[in-house]
């Protein structure tokens, strides 16, 4: 899903656990700065003010300082936008200077690059997911049972990069199919014109695109927020049983 829709989802997650306040860390980058303006915007909306704000640089090995300024301001949570490595640093700090906050963002932090790092240390962080190992549809266990069967492992280095191009490669090979040719244009006009439904991993696909509207997840309805445990990332139960936030 695009950014902002997972911004969206991590926002909503915000208001449902009455945050009036956060702390706010992103990379400063242009993926930092835009995901910061998109999440200025939906926090004002609904109500929340920014306590405090760290621009980091990518690459940081140590946040300490920047934790302990920002746990003065008194914030309900702590946003962080970044890379899975840059985003550890800031955890770390957190475990060192005994900061018991809630850590939410996007996707990113159910990588490996931040979960492999921390260990028990990332329990608890939340994020903003389209799909977790510990999905129930039958697709996605098909999916895991075949995956950890070819590559003989129970490791994934990112579960929904994995799920995001499985089920984008099967909605190209339908396309390929109806469009009948190679032709880039015409194999375009048949994803926004699908007539088949693909039932994928992540949720169904039925007319998923159209002219003009070119996202999978344009919206928080298939986006739930996940939590990391024992090295793993898992759905929070309430999210799972009722996925959409419905927040445009």
């Amino acid at each position: 899903p695009p950014d902002y829709v997972q911004l969206q989802t991590v926002v909503a997650q915000l208001v449902a656990d009455g945050a009036k306040s956060v702390a706010v860390f992103a990379d400063d980058t242009p993926f930092g700065e835009s995901s910061k303006k998109t999440l200025d915007t939906l926090l004002e909306a609904a109500g929340i003010q920014v306590a405090y704000l760290n621009r980091y640089p990518v690459g940081v090995t140590n946040m300490d300082h920047a934790a302990m300024v920002a746990r003065k301001t008194k914030p309900d949570g702590i946003v962080i936008l970044g890379i899975g490595y840059d985003q550890s640093a800031l955890k770390l700090a957190m475990n060192r200077i005994g900061w018991r906050k809630d850590l939410y963002g996007m996707y990113a932090l159910s990588q490996s690059d931040y979960l492999d790092i921390l260990g028990s240390i990332a329990d608890g962080t939340r994020m903003a997911m389209t799909f977790s190992m510990d999905s129930k549809r039958p697709t996605a266990v098909h999916f895991l049972n075949n995956y950890f069967r070819f590559i003989n492992s129970s490791k994934f280095t990112s579960p929904q990069s994995a799920a995001v191009g499985y089920d984008g490669m099967y909605l190209l090979a339908l396309a390929i199919q109806q469009a009948k040719s190679l032709d880039g244009t015409k194999i375009a006009q048949s994803l926004e014109t699908l007539e088949k439904p693909y039932y994928g991993i992540m949720r169904d696909y039925v007319k998923p695109f159209a002219r003009g509207q070119h996202e999978a997840f344009p919206n928080t309805e298939h986006l739930f927020m996940a939590y990391a445990k024992n090295g793993q990332v898992v759905r929070e139960p309430e999210t799972y049983k009722n996925p959409g936030y419905n927040l445009k």
